[in-house]
């Protein structure tokens, strides 16, 4: 995730290698959890945060694909005029949303799925969404064009 709340509950957005390495002896904490995170500046990924045991129920690992991915539609919709939120808690549902982006007044949610789900998890994630108003699109990543993946998908 690039998003977590440092001691005061700021959100911070851990966007680069360096802002990284600045940060990295400071305490930070899930926004769905309210566990402690922690930075990871590597060579293979974005510098990102992760929890330090385990996971949450709002927050998965993330793939290279994944938050690559989330950082260039945040671009791109911010280029095309939209104002985006990176990484929205909602606690009403417990689900984060990768991007929410309003224009016009016009809210929508803009999920980039990487790692294959099942259809009753697409649907309940969705429901989610539309129980507070929220339409979604769902970006599938390049798992779900596999071989493998694709008959899996057509049985469920």
């Amino acid at each position: 995730m690039f998003i977590a709340l440092n001691q005061a509950h700021e959100r911070v957005w851990l966007q680069t290698h360096e802002q990284a390495a600045t940060l990295s002896q400071e305490r930070f904490f899930c926004p769905a959890c309210e566990q402690p995170v922690r930075v990871r500046n590597g060579k293979q990924n974005p510098a990102h945060f992760a929890h330090i045991a385990g996971t949450c129920s709002a927050s998965e690992p993330e793939s290279h694909q994944h938050l690559t991915g989330k950082q260039w539609l945040y671009d791109f919709y911010t280029y095309l005029g939209w104002s985006v939120e990176l990484e929205v808690y909602l606690p009403t549902i417990k689900q984060r949303a990768d991007l929410i982006i309003q224009k016009s007044g016009h809210k929508l949610v803009i999920e980039f799925q990487c790692s294959p789900i099942s259809v009753p998890q697409l649907k309940a994630r969705t429901d989610g969404y539309t129980q507070l108003g929220l339409p979604v699109i769902w970006i599938l990543g390049s798992r779900y064009f596999a071989p493998r993946y694709q008959a899996k998908q057509q049985n469920s």
